[in-house]
């Protein structure tokens, strides 16, 4: 329940991030997002 419940920050995360980039202008797609994602989680 612990990690659904932290996937689910993730996501919310996420998806701020995703929100300010396309309010700035700069399209990124969810694969490119999820990239990232993985990439700050190391």
């Amino acid at each position: 329940l612990q990690e659904q419940e932290a996937d689910a920050q993730a996501d919310r995360a996420a998806l701020q991030v995703l929100l300010q980039q396309r309010a700035q202008g700069e399209w990124i797609s969810a694969d490119q997002l999820r990239a990232k994602l993985a990439a700050q989680a190391r």
